[in-house]
């Protein structure tokens, strides 16, 4: 390992050691808020997490339902080109 990429490594990861010694040594009061900040940060992240997925299950169900309706329509002898084009009054 070459002494620039020690360096390199070095500088990136310092401000973790710093900012975890700084957080060691401030206040209660201050550790607190810290944590109520972080658990908050990690409760919005989760949430959109959660509402992408929900998001992401619902347009899958659509696309579901869609594949079956026009599936039923062939079926049924319906233009499946002109339905999708929203020519179709079926």
């Amino acid at each position: 390992m070459s002494s620039r990429i020690a360096f390199e490594e070095g500088a990136r990861i310092a401000p973790v050691g710093i900012g975890w010694a700084t957080i060691m040594n401030a206040d209660p009061a201050t550790q607190v808020g810290i944590a109520a900040g972080v658990l908050t940060c990690l409760y919005m992240v989760g949430q959109l997490w959660w509402i992408w997925r929900r998001a992401r299950i619902e347009d899958e169900k659509l696309a579901m339902i869609k594949r079956e309706h026009l599936a039923q329509l062939a079926q049924q002898g319906v233009d499946v080109d002109k339905e999708i084009r929203g020519g179709g009054g079926a």
